[in-house]
């Protein structure tokens, strides 16, 4: 073996040495990914290799400690094979080896060069400096060390009998010039398509914008701040990117590989310039109609089946409804005093002059019945946990329950003006039997507002 070679091995050893005892002796790093408004090529590159070269450096060990096993037992290889006069297998097993640990270590550092020339954004995907000095003392040594072992058993070449352009003297110029060559294309195509770019597309072309303007509109009103550094080209080309995974993967691979930011704010608006999102959203559409169809049939039968009630005396009108609030209260409001009384009682209904709030479980459904009657009903407590009776007048002719101004009942007032007396028979949910559904029974009938209130005593519910 030449001295050369013996030069290329040693600089290999010594690489892969230095950053094996450099990682023993480091303080570990904070490292995390940061956001960053680009397309980031490089990046999905060595995620796609990731489960590979995990696999290879978990199952084998040489391939550990900067790669000094893998460089030990290409030497020894290709030392023995020299010996016994197989120089040539000698050298396939050290090439072998040595792409083997180009596999595992050189496809990060490649996918880093890749996102630079394209984005200069992509530097904060890599997670910034922490990210660059992680590749640069974990990832580049070994590969540095397999491009010297490939050096090594380079086999020696015969030396030229005619020069070309002008022989060894120019033989260092033409590297240089190579080299600088490489060195600006990494330098200035990040500065001239990784910069910001003027955005194009103002809020005034917003309104009956269609397409990749459409699109640029509605990722920026998403997150109008989080989006002012991204150009329109950069948000253009992350949704192309989505709708390419989105088409070749579906939608599992699509969210599954996209950051937070894409997954809310870039998602949502595909439809505009991806066909495919668009199909995905006209399915999903129907699946929601459909979920939220039988959702809806479910309960009424389930109130149907809960709210068997039979009165004692026929009621002029029967209404069913059901309720869903997300704070527990429904209240209807007849000209409200400006001042609430303070002997409320916090209970099933709470009633003061020109109001009426009725307190139930939130979060789940609760079946209605209204029942309007032209004389007084007898009084019902059995199965009911809560029954309470009292006197209303109305100024306006309104009793209208509302969540949060929306109404959830129908209007109650059914003579218009004047008094009222209601009855509330109320039951709580029942998740083990019922499905978690609550009953309430409501009667009005016409008569004044004395006595205020009534409470009746009920038996407990087995």
């Amino acid at each position: 073996m030449s001295r050369k070679s013996w030069l290329w091995w040693a600089a290999a050893f010594v690489v892969a040495a230095g950053a094996a005892t450099y990682a023993q002796v480091r303080e570990k790093i904070a490292f995390a990914g940061t956001f960053s408004y680009a397309y980031c090529p490089g990046d999905d590159l060595s995620g796609e290799f990731t489960a590979v070269t995990q696999l290879v450096y978990g199952v084998s060990p040489v391939f550990r400690y900067a790669g000094l096993p893998v460089l030990a037992l290409a030497l020894a290889v290709h030392l023995a094979a020299a010996r016994l006069g197989g120089a040539l297998q000698g050298r396939i097993v050290a090439r072998v080896l040595a792409a083997l640990l180009i596999l595992v270590y050189g496809v990060r550092p490649l996918g880093f060069a890749v996102d630079m020339v394209v984005d200069r954004y992509c530097f904060g995907y890599w997670g910034g400096w922490a990210g660059a000095h992680l590749l640069s003392t974990v990832y580049l040594p070994p590969l540095v060390a397999a491009l010297c072992v490939l050096a090594a058993v380079r086999p020696p070449r015969p030396p030229r009998t005619v020069p070309w352009y002008g022989g060894r003297r120019f033989a260092v110029l033409r590297r240089i010039v190579l080299a600088g060559a490489v060195l600006a294309a990494l330098v200035l195509l990040p500065a001239a398509g990784g910069g910001p770019v003027r955005q194009v597309i103002t809020e005034g072309e917003c309104d009956g914008a269609k397409g990749e303007p459409a699109f640029v509109c509605s990722v920026r009103a998403a997150n109008r701040e989080g989006w002012s550094r991204a150009s329109d080209r950069a948000i253009i080309a992350i949704g192309r990117h989505l709708c390419e995974r989105l088409t070749n993967g579906g939608r599992d691979v699509m969210y599954r590989t996209a950051s937070d930011r894409e997954r809310f704010d870039v998602a949502p608006a595909l439809p505009a310039i991806c066909p495919r999102a668009a199909q995905y959203q006209e399915v999903l559409a129907v699946e929601e109609a459909d979920e939220r169809r039988h959702a809806n049939d479910q309960e009424i039968r389930a109130c149907r089946t809960a709210m068997r009630h039979r009165p004692r005396i026929k009621p002029a009108r029967v209404r069913d409804g059901r309720l869903w609030t997300d704070h527990g209260v429904v209240e209807t409001w007849d000209s409200p005093t400006e001042e609430i009384p303070d002997d409320i009682p916090d209970d099933l209904v709470r009633a003061w002059p020109g109001s009426i709030g009725l307190v139930v479980y939130s979060d789940t459904v609760t079946c209605v019945r209204m029942e309007t009657y032209r004389r007084r009903p007898p009084v019902e407590t059995e199965g009911w946990d809560k029954v309470v009776e009292l006197g209303y007048r109305s100024l306006t002719g309104d009793i209208e329950f509302r969540d949060m101004g929306e109404p959830v009942l129908p209007d109650l007032a059914f003579h218009g003006k004047g008094d009222y007396r209601l009855r509330f028979h109320y039951a709580e949910p029942d998740f083990d039997r019922a499905g978690g559904l609550q009953r309430l029974l409501i009667m009005i009938w016409a008569g004044d507002d004395e006595p205020a209130r009534t409470e009746y005593e009920v038996r407990a519910r087995e």
